[in-house]
């Protein structure tokens, strides 16, 4: 490190010539910025600073190492990268080049807040000391710098606290400086603006609505205090939350607003000095007097962290009026006035739309800032706005005069009698949005309301018609007026409606559209009597609004008509005069306004079912446009809480758009409002008595009602379109059950199970359209099981309730446990990490009900030797053989019905280390006599059979210290015997045994090792099982054939041993290199009854031996009382056999289902010599030695060892 910082300062230091003399040693020192040494990369970057400023002719070296070290996995150093580059422009900001402001820019989105911090600062220092502070921006630098304000703000679409806090802070120290004077404030905030990107202009009325919300909550929360006496104070707690909320955690909010709450509470000076600061007569400069007031009362003691201080100075940054004042409006409405009458400015070069762009910041400060736009002098140039020839500049001043002028007649009774006649008169002639505008600014300023509205709705009246001039803002007109005033001019509104929006308008097609083949055009292209359709159905919808009822079923008739217009593609009447693109807008405006009207209850109850599947249908219409905008409309809908919780359904049908972005958009959509839901629920604890209308849970059944009426599902056998419902009930699944702590999978699989215990209450009587509904239950049980990942069962709180419109009452007589997916039809599984819930299908849980469940465990010996980590135990370490027959007694008398759940397992004890102990074999024995072992008893589970394969040697050594003195020498011998015990208790296997699967017995003899045999050879003259479970052995061949024995001992409970410690190694196939997941040491699988009697057919046939396979390893037990080394859990693998694995869960040998471990392969020597005698096995016995040295050369067996993870 000493001798880095040395060679840096050597090479950085002015007029220093060394890295062109000493070439290699300059190559040798830029490779230390890649050092592995944390400090030597941080002493690099340090010095980076250095070479920019003294030595530009290495910059571009120096920054190719930089750029590395920006992505640094080290927090530190990309901190030091961002802070050298920052202090070359605190030193020379030209010398800042384009690349260097890219990384600190990339830097900003680092996943550390710190560096995104001081990233984010720093470019903000350099736009305020560029082009902020200086009269004139040199150009260079605001060419360089001018991303800056659109960056910042583009930050605050983080969601932290902490970031949009910074960002609010900059906006009012970099940005736009609250020190600085008011003129040159607003005239740089409107500069600001008006420069802004789309994104950005977003982010800031984003951020002067929550500045405004969090303003609010105090002012209540003050409001509280001052009524606590009162007889119903209002609640304070509900609002401190909420305050809570828009903090940064790191400040602990629940616990030090309680202390400021208490402070407001004492402190009736705090209370009025908090009180003014939010009040609508604070002004900047009294804000500024009031935040340090404030902040002197809570107090900071020097050199020590003082929470509080920094919460409530946290607090007062966010509700003070810092920038926009009274004056400071009347400052920038002037500015814009001057703006809009083309009165260039000096300072700024003219910006394109910047009129406009100044009308719509006063529009926006309107929204939060009402109480400042009080002086005569503004609403006068309101007034002027209005009058404009910009239809813009005129529509956007109606919506300022419509949030600021509620006391305008009071206030300003000249400019309020200039205003009126105007607004009449836009109503009558102007453009719809001027139309639509005037009459919501003379519902909210007007004394007497009637008096205009009955004079504009007399003027209408003869506007309807085609070819009046003034057609579209007349029926713009009448349906604003249907909404705000609907008991003024009911009856003739109803005949307005039913005969001349309806009949003459909608019902006729008086025009030939242009012929055109694409979907879509410009709205500029679209005819006048499209444009009239579509304003007449919105008058439709904004009547019913109005009325908000349905007594005379007009509700009923509007939705049908827009139902029609939707089923058509848009041409209500089917003539064929309108062409695709106006078709397209029409169909579109119909599925909108079906939105809207859903929004209100009365009509949400009366859109029935097949009104409500064609809507949804419109999420796949063949225009990109109509599916673009019905998607935002509905997303708006739904995340405001206005459209019911069945329309959140809709967006499953997302996953059939043929757009990978609109497919993820729509999934976003999707996320947010499950989310949006849960908050809500969580916030308001008043809400969990609306648990069907709010839990995003319940959006389950209106899925899978709405898929099982999908148009291209015309069978449940017809295994495409399941294909197709399987990926969109995935899509909504998968946000749905993404995090296992937000969902209860109980609950979820109960509704489901419950829909398949009613009816479709669309079609009760349909058979296929029940077993269609049901073929969609399915589909949603097998992802929920396949792809739901790591599954938590939480107890069920509540029953699941059904909609009755959608479904009849579940059947309680019967279960409906039949599967109605075809056989073949699959669900790819998704890896899970943990444990792992087993899911059967109806028909086996049936079935396993009425004849038990059969596992099989399966053990074998092999003949080649055994790895021994530890060849000798200690004496003082080895146990009496009492102790463990003592040991396997006891745990013979385990429960039957112990081990049927996975998570009642015990993880200190695996109950297969005796079961599973491979049989104790002497080492180096070449031969040896065989003969069946005589049965022993022993109980059988109640509910399940284990059938277990075991080879052992014909003579059992009849000391166990000459046991012992064998384990030490463990060699595998292939050693077969069959043996059929019911009820008897088996022997632990011998040492050196070894698990393998089914597929290891496919190799008859003289077949060519690694190859597969056929099925008949699997189910070859190895033996025969009887009707009654006994297994009857064949006359062996020869001396070397082998012989299957088969035990049934009880079912332990599973263990959570490990392979290592239970000596139960894992075997692996060399033909299934391609799966990296290691075989089994023993399996456990349900054997459906249909498939038991397979076993019958095991005939007498050779075994494939390890040897001949070459795909197993072997393994040892670990020697009695010696630490075993624990490593990471194998991942099982399915035996592959005539048997189908329909369970799956965690194996008995305590692997777990998830967990891979990488395997190296390792190549052992083995003769495979046959069996001999007794005799010649005790002089093998006594030359054991010799036969380990001589192994590599008279062996050739390859096996797989896995490596545990350190």
């Amino acid at each position: 490190k000493s001798v880095t910082r040395l060679l840096a300062k050597m090479f950085s230091e002015k007029d220093s010539d060394l890295a062109a003399q000493n070439k290699p040693l300059w190559i040798c020192f830029l490779g230390r910025f890649n050092d592995i040494s944390v400090a030597i990369r941080t002493a690099c970057i340090q010095q980076t600073q250095h070479f920019i400023l003294n030595h530009p002719e290495l910059v571009k070296e120096i920054l190719e190492q930089v750029k590395v070290r920006q992505h640094d996995p080290e927090e530190s150093v990309r901190l030091d990268v961002v802070n050298s580059l920052l202090g070359v422009a605190r030193k020379d900001l030209k010398a800042m080049t384009p690349e260097m402001l890219q990384f600190v820019k990339e830097r900003t989105l680092d996943k550390k807040f710190k560096i995104r911090r001081e990233a984010l600062l720093g470019l903000g220092s350099m736009y305020k000391q560029a082009i902020v502070d200086r009269d004139v921006p040199d150009p260079d630098l605001f060419a360089k710098l001018d991303f800056v304000k659109n960056k910042v703000f583009h930050h605050y679409y983080q969601q932290t606290p902490d970031d949009r806090l910074l960002v609010e802070r900059m906006l009012n120290i970099h940005l736009v400086p609250y020190q600085k004077a008011v003129n040159e404030r607003m005239n740089r905030l409107l500069h600001l603006y008006a420069t802004l990107d789309e994104n950005a202009v977003k982010a800031f009325s984003e951020m002067l609505k929550s500045r405004n919300m969090v303003r609010q909550l105090v002012a209540q929360l003050v409001d509280a205090h001052d009524k606590s006496g009162e007889a119903n104070p209002p609640p304070i707690m509900p609002k401190l939350v909420q305050l809570g909320r828009t903090l940064p955690d790191h400040l602990k909010p629940n616990e030090y607003l309680k202390k400021f709450n208490l402070m407001l509470k004492d402190d009736a000076r705090l209370r009025l000095l908090v009180k003014t600061l939010v009040g609508p007569m604070c002004t900047c400069k009294k804000a500024e007097d009031i935040v340090k007031e404030i902040l002197k009362k809570i107090g900071c003691t020097s050199g020590t962290p003082n929470i509080l201080y920094q919460l409530v100075k946290t607090l007062l940054e966010r509700i003070a009026p810092v920038m926009v004042d009274a004056l400071a409006v009347d400052h920038l409405v002037l500015a814009v006035s001057e703006l809009v009458a083309g009165v260039e400015d000096e300072n700024h070069d003219a910006i394109e739309g910047g009129e406009h762009k100044g009308v719509q910041l006063l529009l926006t400060l309107s929204q939060y800032f009402p109480q400042y736009f009080k002086s005569v002098e503004i609403f006068e140039n309101f007034l002027t706005f209005v009058k404009n020839d910009d239809d813009v500049i005129s529509d956007l001043a109606l919506q300022i005069i419509t949030n600021t002028g509620s006391h305008l007649h009071m206030d300003h009774p000249e400019v309020y009698s200039s205003l009126v006649p105007l607004l009449v008169n836009l109503t009558k002639f102007g453009s719809p949005m001027q139309a639509k505008h005037a009459l919501r600014c003379i519902n909210t300023i007007c004394i007497n309301k009637e008096l205009a509205v009955s004079s504009i709705f007399e003027s209408i009246q003869g506007a309807l018609n085609p070819d009046n001039a003034n057609y579209l803002s007349a029926i713009v007109s009448l349906g604003h007026i249907a909404q705000l005033f609907p008991k003024l001019f009911a009856p003739e509104m109803k005949t307005i409606v039913s005969k001349i929006i309806v009949k003459d308008l909608l019902m006729k097609d008086r025009t030939q559209g242009v012929a055109t083949e694409d979907p879509w055009c410009p709205d500029h292209q679209v005819s006048e009597e499209t444009q009239a359709k579509v304003q007449a159905m919105k008058l439709l919808v904004r009547w019913l609004l109005g009325l908000k009822s349905n007594t005379s079923n007009s509700g009923t008739s509007t939705l049908r008509l827009l139902y029609t217009v939707i089923i058509h593609d848009g041409d209500l009447m089917e003539n064929g005069l309108t062409n695709k693109p106006e078709l397209a807008r029409l169909r579109l405006q119909a599925g909108c306004c079906m939105l809207k009207l859903a929004e209100e209850p009365c009509y949400a109850d009366i859109i029935v079912k097949e009104q409500f599947q064609a809507l949804a249908l419109m999420l796949n219409d063949v225009c990109y446009q109509v599916r673009v905008r019905f998607a935002n409309r509905l997303h708006k809908g739904l995340i405001s809480l206005k459209l019911p919780l069945e329309y959140m359904s809709i967006l499953c049908l997302g996953a059939n758009d043929p757009l990978k972005e609109r497919r993820q958009q729509l999934k976003t959509f999707l996320t947010l409002n499950i989310n949006k839901r849960r908050e809500y629920i969580k916030q308001n604890p008043s809400a969990r008595g609306r648990m069907f209308y709010l839990l995003p849970d319940y959006i389950i059944p209106y899925t899978i009602h709405l898929l099982a009426h999908d148009p291209d599902f015309k069978s449940y056998e017809d295994v495409d379109s399941l294909k197709s419902l399987k990926e969109c009930m995935w899509f909504l699944l998968d946000p749905l059950t993404h995090k296992h702590e937000e969902y209860n999978y109980a609950f979820l699989r109960q509704m489901i199970e419950n829909i398949k215990q009613t009816k479709d209450a669309q079609c009760p009587d349909d058979e296929a359209a029940n077993k269609k509904l049901y073929a969609v239950c399915d589909i949603a049980l097998g992802l929920m099981y396949a792809k739901t990942g790591t599954i938590t069962l939480k107890e069920i709180t509540q029953e699941p309730v059904l909609p009755s419109k959608l479904f009849t009452s579940p059947d309680k007589n019967y279960s409906n446990l039949q599967s109605y997916l075809p056989k073949d039809f699959l669900f790819e599984s998704k890896r899970r990490v943990g444990g792992t819930i087993n899911y059967t299908s109806a028909e086996t849980k049936k079935m396993i009900s009425a004849c038990g469940t059969t596992t099989t465990e399966i053990v074998v010996l092999s003949h080649a030797p055994v790895v021994n980590p530890l060849p000798r135990t200690p004496i003082s370490q080895r146990e009496p053989p009492v102790r463990r027959r003592k040991a396997a007694e006891k745990k013979d008398q385990r429960s039957v019905g112990e081990g049927f759940d996975s998570d009642s397992q015990s993880p200190k004890h695996s109950d297969t280390e005796d079961s599973n102990k491979p049989d104790r074999q002497t080492k180096g024995k070449k031969a040896a006599t065989f003969k069946i072992a005589p049965p022993s008893s022993r109980r059988v589970a109640a509910r399940k059979v284990k059938e277990k394969v075991n080879y052992e040697e014909e003579e059992d050594l009849e000391e166990d210290e000459q046991k012992e003195e064998e384990e030490e020498m463990e060699e595998e011998e292939v050693v077969v015997k069959v043996k059929k015990q019911p009820k008897a208790k088996s022997p632990p296997p011998k040492a050196g045994t070894k698990q393998t699967k089914l597929d290891d017995f496919n190799m008859s003899k003289g077949k060519v090792p690694g190859k597969v045999s056929s099925k008949a050879e699997l189910n070859g003259a190895s033996g025969k099982i009887t009707p009654k479970g006994s297994l009857q052995s064949p006359t062996p061949r020869a001396s070397s054939t082998s012989i299957l024995k088969i035990v049934t001992p009880s079912i332990p409970s599973r263990g959570r041993k490990r392979a290592a410690e239970s000596g139960s190694p894992v075997l692996s196939s060399p033909d299934r290199k391609s799966d990296d997941r290691p075989s089994p040491a023993v399996v456990r699988r349900l054997k459906p009854p249909t498939l038991r009697e397979d076993l019958s057919r095991v005939t007498k046939g050779v075994l494939r031996t390890p040897s001949e396979s070459g795909s197993e390893r072997s393994h040892s037990p670990p020697a009695q009382n010696v630490p075993v080394k624990r490593g990471p859990m194998a991942r099982p693998e399915p035996i592959r056999s005539n048997i189908r694995n329909v369970r799956r869960g965690r194996i008995a040998n305590g692997t777990s289902d998830g967990e891979e471990t990488p395997e190296t392969e390792v190549s052992q020597s083995s003769s495979s010599s046959p069996p001999q005698s007794a005799s010649h096995s005790k002089t093998i016995l006594s030359q054991a030695s010799a036969q380990d040295e001589d192994e590599d050369d008279g062996l050739n067996v390859k096996r797989k060892t896995r490596l545990r993870k350190k």
